[in-house]
Protein backbone atom coordinates (compact mmCIF):
# COMPACT_ATOMS: atom_id res chain seq x y z
CA UNK A 1 0.00 0.00 0.00
CA UNK A 2 2.69 2.36 0.59
CA UNK A 3 3.99 1.66 -2.82
CA UNK A 4 1.05 2.49 -4.31
CA UNK A 5 1.03 6.29 -2.28
CA UNK A 6 4.27 6.64 -3.68
CA UNK A 7 3.53 6.27 -7.16
CA UNK A 8 0.20 8.24 -6.73
CA UNK A 9 1.96 11.16 -5.32
CA UNK A 10 4.91 10.81 -7.80
CA UNK A 11 2.10 11.53 -10.52
CA UNK A 12 0.14 13.85 -8.77
CA UNK A 13 3.56 15.76 -8.61
CA UNK A 14 3.99 15.10 -12.35
CA UNK A 15 6.57 13.21 -12.10
CA UNK A 16 5.25 9.90 -13.87
CA UNK A 17 2.89 9.63 -16.31
CA UNK A 18 -0.60 7.99 -16.86
CA UNK A 19 0.77 5.10 -18.76
CA UNK A 20 3.85 5.18 -16.33
CA UNK A 21 1.52 4.58 -13.46
CA UNK A 22 -0.44 1.47 -15.16
CA UNK A 23 2.74 0.41 -16.27
CA UNK A 24 4.34 0.81 -12.73
CA UNK A 25 0.99 -1.32 -11.80
CA UNK A 26 0.91 -3.93 -14.32
CA UNK A 27 4.70 -4.76 -13.46
CA UNK A 28 3.86 -5.24 -9.60
CA UNK A 29 0.67 -7.29 -10.62
CA UNK A 30 3.18 -9.64 -12.94
CA UNK A 31 5.49 -10.27 -10.21
CA UNK A 32 3.00 -10.98 -7.28
CA UNK A 33 1.32 -13.83 -6.64
CA UNK A 34 -1.66 -12.67 -4.73
CA UNK A 35 -1.66 -8.87 -6.21
CA UNK A 36 -3.34 -6.82 -3.89
CA UNK A 37 -7.41 -5.44 -4.92
CA UNK A 38 -5.79 -1.93 -5.51
CA UNK A 39 -3.23 -2.67 -7.39
CA UNK A 40 -5.83 -4.22 -9.66
CA UNK A 41 -7.95 -1.33 -9.74
CA UNK A 42 -4.96 0.86 -10.58
CA UNK A 43 -4.25 -0.88 -13.20
CA UNK A 44 -7.84 -0.79 -14.67
CA UNK A 45 -8.78 2.57 -13.70
CA UNK A 46 -5.83 4.51 -14.00
CA UNK A 47 -4.19 6.82 -11.50
CA UNK A 48 -7.06 10.14 -12.35
CA UNK A 49 -9.64 8.05 -10.48
CA UNK A 50 -8.39 6.03 -8.07
CA UNK A 51 -6.89 9.31 -6.27
CA UNK A 52 -10.17 10.61 -6.82
CA UNK A 53 -11.64 8.02 -3.95
CA UNK A 54 -11.67 8.36 0.00
CA UNK A 55 -8.13 7.28 1.45
CA UNK A 56 -10.43 4.06 3.37
CA UNK A 57 -10.88 2.46 -0.06
CA UNK A 58 -7.50 3.80 -2.26
CA UNK A 59 -4.08 4.88 -0.56
CA UNK A 60 -4.31 8.51 -0.63
CA UNK A 61 -1.10 9.80 -2.67
CA UNK A 62 1.98 10.27 -0.05
CA UNK A 63 2.96 14.14 0.30
CA UNK A 64 6.87 14.58 -0.36
CA UNK A 65 8.54 17.00 1.69
CA UNK A 66 9.94 19.70 -0.04
CA UNK A 67 13.63 18.30 0.33
CA UNK A 68 11.65 14.88 -1.63
CA UNK A 69 10.62 17.22 -4.09
CA UNK A 70 13.58 19.08 -4.87
CA UNK A 71 15.62 16.09 -5.14
CA UNK A 72 13.03 13.79 -7.44
CA UNK A 73 13.36 17.28 -9.79
CA UNK A 74 16.96 17.93 -9.18
CA UNK A 75 18.29 14.39 -10.28
CA UNK A 76 16.57 15.04 -14.29
CA UNK A 77 18.28 18.37 -14.66
CA UNK A 78 20.41 18.68 -17.00
CA UNK A 79 22.30 21.49 -16.28
CA UNK A 80 23.73 22.32 -19.25
CA UNK A 81 20.34 23.15 -20.89
CA UNK A 82 18.84 26.56 -20.36
CA UNK A 83 15.39 25.44 -20.60
CA UNK A 84 16.20 22.60 -17.46
CA UNK A 85 17.75 25.10 -15.69
CA UNK A 86 15.40 27.74 -16.51
CA UNK A 87 12.46 25.43 -15.59
CA UNK A 88 13.95 23.75 -12.34
CA UNK A 89 14.72 27.80 -10.87
CA UNK A 90 11.38 28.81 -11.66
CA UNK A 91 9.80 25.58 -9.64
CA UNK A 92 12.24 25.79 -6.54
CA UNK A 93 11.62 29.68 -6.27
CA UNK A 94 8.14 29.03 -5.93
CA UNK A 95 8.52 25.99 -3.95
CA UNK A 96 10.83 27.44 -1.29
CA UNK A 97 8.78 29.56 0.05
CA UNK A 98 7.59 29.22 3.17
CA UNK A 99 9.90 26.48 4.14
CA UNK A 100 13.22 26.23 6.51
CA UNK A 101 15.46 28.92 5.50
CA UNK A 102 17.95 26.62 7.27
CA UNK A 103 17.95 23.68 4.59
CA UNK A 104 20.49 24.49 1.90
CA UNK A 105 17.93 23.53 -0.61
CA UNK A 106 15.75 26.50 0.50
CA UNK A 107 18.33 28.92 0.89
CA UNK A 108 19.44 28.24 -2.60
CA UNK A 109 15.95 28.70 -3.30
CA UNK A 110 15.65 31.94 -2.02
CA UNK A 111 19.66 32.77 -3.05
CA UNK A 112 18.89 32.14 -6.83
CA UNK A 113 15.08 34.41 -6.32
CA UNK A 114 17.07 37.10 -4.95
CA UNK A 115 19.55 36.96 -8.28
CA UNK A 116 17.13 36.34 -10.74
CA UNK A 117 14.40 38.85 -9.79
CA UNK A 118 15.79 41.49 -6.79
CA UNK A 119 19.14 41.90 -9.09
CA UNK A 120 17.28 40.99 -11.86
CA UNK A 121 20.55 38.82 -13.11
CA UNK A 122 19.01 35.74 -13.82
CA UNK A 123 22.47 34.34 -15.68
CA UNK A 124 23.97 35.17 -12.17
CA UNK A 125 21.22 32.84 -10.57
CA UNK A 126 21.15 29.95 -13.20
CA UNK A 127 25.21 30.13 -12.39
CA UNK A 128 24.31 30.37 -8.71
CA UNK A 129 21.88 27.51 -9.14
CA UNK A 130 24.42 25.25 -11.55
CA UNK A 131 27.42 25.86 -8.78
CA UNK A 132 25.33 24.75 -5.76
CA UNK A 133 23.08 21.83 -7.32
CA UNK A 134 26.70 20.15 -7.94
CA UNK A 135 27.16 19.71 -4.23
CA UNK A 136 23.37 18.99 -3.36
CA UNK A 137 23.08 16.38 -5.95
CA UNK A 138 24.61 13.23 -4.64
CA UNK A 139 21.92 13.66 -1.62
CA UNK A 140 19.06 13.85 -4.10
CA UNK A 141 20.47 10.44 -6.22
CA UNK A 142 20.60 9.00 -2.99
CA UNK A 143 17.02 9.52 -1.92
CA UNK A 144 15.86 9.09 -5.33
CA UNK A 145 17.93 5.68 -5.79
CA UNK A 146 16.43 4.28 -2.57
CA UNK A 147 13.04 5.22 -3.23
CA UNK A 148 13.27 3.42 -7.23
CA UNK A 149 14.72 0.43 -5.13
CA UNK A 150 11.66 0.21 -2.74
CA UNK A 151 8.83 0.76 -5.11
CA UNK A 152 10.15 -0.67 -8.90
CA UNK A 153 9.90 -4.46 -9.50
CA UNK A 154 13.82 -5.52 -10.23
CA UNK A 155 12.83 -5.47 -14.32
CA UNK A 156 10.94 -2.30 -14.76
CA UNK A 157 11.26 0.26 -17.49
CA UNK A 158 9.76 2.91 -15.21
CA UNK A 159 12.69 4.80 -13.74
CA UNK A 160 12.96 7.75 -11.19
CA UNK A 161 16.72 8.35 -11.89
CA UNK A 162 18.11 9.06 -15.90
CA UNK A 163 19.11 6.50 -17.29
CA UNK A 164 22.66 6.74 -16.68
CA UNK A 165 22.44 6.56 -13.03
CA UNK A 166 19.78 4.25 -12.56
CA UNK A 167 19.71 0.41 -12.10
CA UNK A 168 17.05 0.47 -14.81
CA UNK A 169 20.00 1.21 -17.24
CA UNK A 170 20.99 -2.42 -17.02
CA UNK A 171 17.78 -3.85 -18.58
Amino acid sequence: MKQIATIIGLWVEGLLSYDEVIAWADDRILVSKCPENELIELSLKGPELCSKKPSYEFPAPRIFTFLERFALRAVWVDIESCSDMNRFMEWLIRACIGENFELPEVALGYHVDHYAWDCDDKPMAIQHLKNEMEKLLPKCYLFVSQLESECLPTQSKICFLPLTQSRCADS
